[in-house]
Formats: C-alpha cells, structure tokens, sequence
C-alpha cells in the first residue's frame, strides 16, 4: 500500500515494488515501535561512550539502543572489524562505520579525519609447529548482505571455477600435505568438499570452529580474498600468500603501491596459476623463501599500516576517554 501512489516507469520498478515487501526489514516498520520499546526497557542507561566492533551491525535491539544514546549526547566509537576495510575500493561496512561515529579505530591506516590508526584487535599466536597447507577458500552469503568491492556482485560461481582450477593445478604429491577450509555458508559447505574430494581423496579438510587455531597448526597459509584472513596470517608470521584476480577485489588509489609492493614479491597474486606454480616450486623450503631479507622488511612495513601488532594505544585514541 505504501507504494500505491507510485508511478510505475519501467521493469525494474515493477519488479522493486512487488518485492519490496518481501526484503523491507520488519525492524523499519512493523516492528519498530516493539522493538524501541524492548531496548528502553532492557538498556535503561546513558553512557558517555559506547565503543562496538560488530554488534551494531547484527543486533537490532543494540542499534536502537546506540541511536538513541547518540541522540543523548553519547560519543559512538567503532572499531575495525574487516579485512578489506582500509585498502577496498569501496566497502559498505566501513562507510557505514565512520558516517555514524565519531571515531573509528583501524588496525593502522588512516585516510579519513575520523579514522584513528590504532592495533589489530584479534587474538594472534606466534607459537606454530603446522607442517600442512592451510588453503581458505572463499565464498559469499546466498542473499547479498553488502556491497563489495568486486565488478560481479553475485561471485560465488566465479571463485568456486577459480578456486577449483587453482587446486587442480596444484602438484598432486602436495595433495596429502593439503587441509583445505571450505566457506562455512551452509548453502556451500557440503558442496564444495563434494567437489573437492572429485579432485582427490588425499586432500583434508579443516575442521577447527575458530580460525586462529587452523593458522597456528599451519605450515604455510593460503587465501583466495583480501579479508581478515590475509592479514591474520601474515600478522602471525606464518608464510601467507594471497590470491585475488583483480576483478574481485578492487583496490582504492592510495594502497596501489602498498599492495603492489606485495605482488612484486610474490605473496600476493593476482593469478591463480602464478601461485600454484611458486606454490609447487617453493613449498619444501618455505620458510626459507619466506625470511628473505627483502621480503621480511616488506612484509614489516605492511603490518605496521594494515593490521598493527603492537597493541600500544594511539594516544589520540586516550584523549577520545578523556576528553
């Protein structure tokens, strides 16, 4: 009904009003009024700050309870949650993140006013002993839940033929020293260790709920996105290859040369043969390969910036308390 009025112009507008109904979030409409009136019973307090990394994105009773504290005055602190953030050509998540804060604390970078470079938050462990491949594959939700930084919006075809051939070219004596994590949607799980057990039986799967675990049992890491992942492998000190063809993961101008660094020294790529063929070439002496001295300084360098290990607090980020 609330489109009744409208005048109809072409297809797709048709198409947009007769569906509209069916993706409207019910917490815009039908539900709001239900919804505010829970969050003022459950969150009766006002804070002078509230800093959050993933739960005003997932929880609706915590974004009501977040815009209502903004509207009171409260400063709103978001933290980095994504590995493509900072370096993306555009990221949904991110621009979503600075517009509604008053700041925003990166893992390092800074190209915004808002933004504070501070450390990578998640929980790393230098302490490894792997001797397999960890290879993390990559796959997308089955409905769309953001805009990405890719010319195809709708990618899962595309990775799994890439991902596939990627594998295929892998030296099948490397086969059983493989421990491949599949995309963890439900609509691709099965399907992808179907396919992948029609390349070899040899091959394993990883089965650890939390990532970090994989990577720390790791040899040597393997990803087919700029994500987390990327960077919490080569934060770890586990040798880490990335592998994006660059339709896939459009870069913006100012992390060119930051990433081109990278592929000039082959750990990142952006073709998935070239890595198979250092992959086949380099694996019996990767640790080697990868404490050369100019790949370390390069590696040092591109931590600092996009996923800081440090821990120690920008004092700029001190003042946003106490000021």
């Amino acid at each position: 009904t609330m489109c009744k009025d409208i005048k109809i112009k072409s297809n797709f507008e048709s198409f947009l009003i007769d569906n509209i109904k069916n993706y409207f979030p019910l917490s815009y409409l039908e539900n709001y009024k239900k919804i505010k009136k829970k969050t003022q019973k459950e969150f009766n307090y006002n804070p002078n700050f509230i800093v959050s990394s993933v739960n005003h994105i997932h929880n609706d009773f915590k974004k009501f309870w977040i815009a209502e504290s903004i509207k009171k005055k409260t400063k709103f602190v978001t933290m980095q949650h994504g590995g493509g953030m900072g370096s993306s050509l555009f990221n949904s998540g991110e621009y979503l993140d600075i517009k509604n804060s008053n700041k925003y604390l990166s893992w390092g970078w800074k190209d915004n006013a808002k933004v504070l470079p501070n450390f990578m938050t998640l929980k790393r462990s230098n302490n490894r002993s792997g001797k397999k491949i960890l290879l993390v594959l990559y796959g997308f939700p089955k409905y769309a839940n953001k805009i990405l930084p890719n010319l195809d919006q709708d990618p899962n075809i595309t990775f799994f033929k890439r991902q596939m051939c990627f594998l295929k070219k892998i030296d099948k004596n490397i086969y059983k020293e493989l421990i491949v994590r599949v995309p963890q949607f439900l609509h691709l799980k099965k399907f992808y260790k179907d396919e992948i057990k029609k390349i070899s039986r040899e091959i394993n799967f990883d089965e650890n709920e939390a990532l970090k675990d994989s990577i720390q049992s790791a040899r040597m890491l393997i990803t087919t996105f700029n994500s987390t992942v990327f960077l919490e492998g080569i934060s770890s000190g586990c040798p880490t290859l990335g592998i994006w063809e660059k339709d896939t993961s459009l870069l913006r101008n100012s992390v060119i040369k930051d990433y081109k660094i990278l592929k000039e020294n082959h750990i990142i790529f952006d073709k998935f043969d070239k890595a198979a063929n250092l992959i086949n070439k380099e694996f019996k002496n990767i640790e080697k390969w990868w404490l050369n001295n100019k790949r370390f300084k390069i590696k040092k360098s591109f931590i600092k910036k996009f996923c800081n290990t440090s821990e120690k607090v920008n004092p700029k980020v001190k003042k946003i308390f106490i000021n």
